[in-house]
This record gives C-alpha cells, sequence and structure tokens, in this order.
C-alpha cells in the first residue's frame, strides 16, 4: 500500500474509533459500581490536593494502586470533575495503543496487517466498553502492549538500551496501574514461546547469552524499581501496610477466590469471548487455525504465544471479569487480520464451507437482534418521546444493514467486505446508541436523576445518607456529600439530632418507616428505573429534613 492511503487510512480509523469513544461519556450515567468509586477517588484527590494517598469518600482505596487517580485527576483540573474528564483517560490510552499498534505492526507485517489490526481491535466489544469506561483497564492496556512489544523486540532482534528502558518503564507503569498482572503477562507469554519450542530470543541474530538475558533482566527490574519505588515509599510512610493489603486483595485474592461474588471456573473466557470480541466472534476459530499453520512467522508466533500465555494464566484465576483478558485482544485481532488478507488472496476453506456460511447467518440475525435491544429498552420503559424512536429506529436499521451486508458478502466469497460492514457497522451502532439513545433512557439514571434533583433544591455536595439504594455512582453524580448507611431501618433507630438534612432512599424503606418519623420528612421528588446492580426495578426516593 502507498505511503499517502496508508497515512490517510491510519488517521481515519483511530480518529473514527476516537470518536465513538468520546460519544455520549458527559451524557450517560456512570456504570456499575468500579467507574463512580475511581471518578470519586480522582475527584477527592484533586480537591485534597493529596496525590499519594487514594481515598474514597471516607475510607483509603487499596484496591488499586494510584497511576489511574492521577491521570483522572488531571483530565478533572481541566475539564471539571465529570464523568467525560474521568472518562478521558480511557479514551486517550485505547486510542495511543491503537497509534502504536498500527506503527509497529506496519513495520513488521506490512501496512495492511496494521490496518486491518487495528481496525478490528477498536472495533470490538471488549475495547469499546474500556475506552468509554473510566476502569484501569485501558491504561493498563497500554502499558502491557508496550512490554509485550518490546519483549517481542527482545525475542527477534535481540533488545537493546531503548527497548530495555521501554521494557523497564511500561512494566513500572503497569504496576502503578495496577499491580505486577504485565509481569504475569509478560512471563506467561515467554513461557508460551518456549514451550511451544520456539527458541529464545534472536530470530535474525541468534540466541542471546545467558550473561545478556541476565543483564536485560537485572536492567528491567531496577527499572522498574525506580518508577515505582518512590510512590512505595510514601504510601507506606502515610499508611503503612498500604502495599501488603492491595497485594493481598488485587493479587492473592483475586487468584484464590472469586472476589465481590466474581467467581468463574476455567473456561469462562473462551466463552465470553463469544460476546466480548463481538462482532468478530465467528473469525475466532478461523483466525487460531490459520495463524497455527503459518506460526513459522515471527509476529504470527508471537501473537499465538500472547494469546495463548496469559489466556491461560487468566483461566485459572479464581476471580474473573470479562475485561481482565483485555490484553490479549490485540494479539486476536492480529490473527483475525492475518487471516482475512490471506482470505482474500486465496480460499481458505473454514470460510467457504457449508457449517460457517450457516453460521454467519445466524450470526446477522444475532446482529439484527442487537441492533433491536433499543427497541425492546423503550417498549419495557414505554418510553415513546421522538428522539428515543429515531435513536432505536436508527439502531434497528444500523443492524440490519450490519448483519445482512456481511453475510451477503461472505456468502460472495468477499471476506474483506465483510469485515469493513461489521467494523463501520459497530462504530455506527455503538455511537447512535451513546450518543441519542443512552443519554434520554430514563430508566438506566436513576442516579443522575435524583443527583438532578437534590442540585435543584441547593443540595449538590452536602452530607446526606443513601439507604437501601447504595450506588457509588449516586454519591459521585451528588457532589461526594452522600454516604452509605448500613442500617436499613436507620430512621426508625436513631435520634432526629442525628439525622442529616438528606436521605436517598427505597420506597419500601419508607413504607417501613414510623408515621412520627415520615412527618418530620419532605419528599421532594422520587425517580423509578432499574437498579442494575440490585438486579430490579426500584423506585427511589429524594427526602429534605424539615
Amino acid at each position: 500500500m502507498k505511503r499517502r492511503p496508508f497515512a490517510w487510512l491510519f488517521v481515519a480509523i483511530i480518529s473514527a474509533a476516537g470518536s465513538v469513544y468520546l460519544l455520549g461519556n458527559a451524557n450517560v450515567q456512570l456504570w456499575d459500581r468500579d467507574e463512580p468509586r475511581f471518578a470519586q477517588t480522582s475527584r477527592q484527590m484533586l480537591n485534597s490536593g493529596d496525590w499519594v494517598v487514594p481515598r474514597f469518600l471516607d475510607t483509603v482505596r487499596t484496591a488499586k494502586p494510584v497511576l489511574i487517580y492521577w491521570c483522572q485527576a488531571t483530565s478533572m483540573s481541566f475539564l471539571n470533575d465529570n464523568a467525560f474528564a474521568a472518562r478521558l483517560p480511557s479514551v486517550l490510552a485505547v486510542v495511543l495503543t491503537l497509534a502504536l499498534l498500527g506503527i509497529v505492526i506496519t513495520r513488521e507485517a506490512g501496512s495492511n496487517r496494521g490496518l486491518w489490526t487495528i481496525f478490528i481491535f477498536s472495533s470490538c466489544t471488549l475495547a469499546i466498553g474500556a475506552a468509554k469506561m473510566c476502569l484501569t483497564d485501558s491504561v493498563l492496556l497500554l502499558f502491557i502492549t508496550i512490554s509485550q512489544l518490546c519483549i517481542y523486540r527482545i525475542w527477534k532482534y535481540g533488545g537493546g538500551i531503548v527497548t530495555v528502558l521501554l521494557l523497564g518503564v511500561s512494566i513500572g507503569l503497569a504496576g502503578l496501574t495496577k499491580g505486577p498482572v504485565a509481569i504475569g503477562v509478560n512471563l506467561t507469554t515467554i513461557a508460551a514461546l518456549c514451550l511451544f519450542g520456539w527458541r529464545w530470543p534472536g530470530v535474525d541474530r541468534g540466541p542471546l547469552s545467558g550473561r545478556q538475558f541476565a543483564i536485560i533482566t537485572g536492567a528491567t527490574l531496577l527499572i522498574v524499581a525506580i518508577v515505582v519505588g518512590p510512590w512505595m515509599y510514601l504510601i507506606e510512610q502515610r499508611v503503612p501496610g498500604f502495599i501488603s493489603g492491595s497485594f493481598q486483595n488485587d493479587v492473592v485474592n483475586r487468584i484464590a477466590s472469586g472476589q465481590e461474588g466474581h467467581w468463574g471456573p476455567p473456561g469462562y473466557y473462551t466463552l465470553a469471548v463469544w460476546v466480548t470480541f463481538f462482532p468478530w466472534s465467528l473469525l475466532i476459530p478461523a483466525a487460531i487455525v490459520t495463524g497455527w499453520r503459518n506460526r513459522h512467522q515471527p509476529a504470527t508466533r508471537f501473537a499465538l504465544a500472547a494469546l495463548i500465555g496469559p489466556w491461560v494464566m487468566f483461566e485459572l484465576f479464581a476471580t474473573k471479569l470479562p475485561h481482565y483478558v483485555l490484553p490479549t485482544y490485540p494479539a486476536l485481532a492480529y490473527l483475525t487480520a492475518d487471516m482475512l488478507l490471506r482470505a482474500s488472496r486465496a480460499s481458505i476453506r473454514d470460510l467457504r464451507s457449508r457449517a460457517f456460511l450457516g453460521l454467519v447467518w445466524i450470526g446477522a440475525l444475532v446482529v439484527i437482534l442487537v441492533g433491536s435491544v433499543p427497541w425492546a429498552m423503550l417498549i419495557y420503559a414505554k418510553q415513546f418521546d421522538l428522539l428515543s424512536i429515531v435513536a432505536a429506529s436508527l439502531a434497528m436499521v444500523t443492524g440490519i444493514m450490519m448483519g445482512v451486508g456481511a453475510a451477503i458478502r461472505f456468502t460472495c466469497a468477499q471476506p474483506l467486505g465483510a469485515a469493513r460492514a461489521l467494523g463501520l457497522g459497530m462504530f455506527s451502532l455503538v455511537a447512535l446508541v451513546y450518543a441519542m439513545f443512552l443519554p434520554r433512557y430514563e430508566p438506566l439514571r436513576i442516579s443522575a436523576r435524583v443527583a438532578e434533583i437534590i442540585s435543584e433544591q441547593g443540595g449538590h455536595g452536602q452530607f446526606g445518607y443513601m439507604i437501601d439504594y447504595k450506588e457509588p455512582s449516586l454519591a459521585f453524580h451528588q457532589g461526594g456529600g452522600l454516604r452509605e448507611q448500613k442500617v436499613d431501618d436507620y430512621l426508625n433507630q436513631s435520634a432526629p439530632a442525628q439525622w442529616p438534612r438528606w436521605i436517598v432512599t427505597t420506597r419500601r424503606v419508607w413504607e417501613a418507616t414510623r408515621d412520627d418519623v415520615r412527618v418530620q420528612w419532605n419528599i421532594i421528588g422520587s425517580v423509578k428505573g432499574v437498579a442494575y446492580n440490585e438486579g430490579g426495578e426500584d423506585e427511589i426516593l429524594v427526602l429534605r429534613h424539615h
């Protein structure tokens, strides 16, 4: 591919991905419980000026090291302490990862593989989800990707001072983001290379001597220590036991037991990948088989090792969440891109079989159903305003065009045309949902709507309790003043002198409250919606003390 067309396509893919990642981030409520915990901790770090000790509300947060809070707090210092600012580092991290992958793969395997790899990876469900949420995963992905590419260079070329420096810095920054997981990913990749009988390292220059290997390892560990050491020293001075507690919580417990109910058996990720790698899931078997057939090529060998080694490690961990395997997805995207390019030049039997083409049309039906989900959500909520109807209708049309268009092209032996339909369709679908649908879909905006009611009454950031409805997202959107009250019968059991000005609670708690207590509170608003962390529909009341 000529340099100018490649440059334009490279910029176009990354720009399209970045735009989709940014859309709706200011107007869509923070999801789950971890997003608001990270965002609120970063807000408090910025407001307090304490950039050493992460705190969530009234407690020290040992769940993660400090770098993600530095990134989000820095973003908030420029853009205010809102959801958009909290999510911006995740967007930038994935965009930088795409740019890095595109450049390195282009140099190693050609511009077509570079472009298709970033197109596939940027448009898969897990990458989009990571980019649009203010968690550690996107920032961690960037540093792990850098470290993996450094290992690839050492394996193939024998390394160098700059490569070793980048390796140590990236592992250190990954450690400041989420502990030693990067080391696990790197070591299992190396183990897979050795286990498969592929000599380590130096395909082009011959294997490194034991002395050279020891020097590289020692230098890398020294750089890692220089990167993580200062903060570790400061945090232990301020909060003795922080490092050991964090290591126990984030490493030992996650390996040995399912934390917070997130347990899964081996094979969990092998099943989840059919959803998290959507819309490319049906291509996974052909991608891995084709990669194995072409494992004599260095880039393909390394991609297989970078996929299989860490994947096995994550499957053995007791605590499982779909996004944990994100660092393996660039390798999976490369193998998928390589397979599609080979299929475009010569018939790959796996993509022409009746079984595969039958699955393609089943997959088209799945895509259509995915595009129809917004309509099902509107019917469930009985929400039929014009803009929501338009957004849901456009999403359905996009799903039909995406699914049917890709199926027709696969049937006509046009794999790259099918891939364009899948990737562009995915970008369009996510853009519609985040820009037009989710910001208006009221059942999923309980916390944001409750926070708006409190703010309208001058209560933004003021102290209060959440009873029964205990969502960190509400604490963040309200300004950080609300706290979880563990006792659901708090109003009946406590004295009026102990009551705060604000209470947010459920209808069932309010109806169980004594009449002599209820007369001392005004209901200034109520919100009905889906409390998805609790797994059901609920009505939330906003109470103000006389």
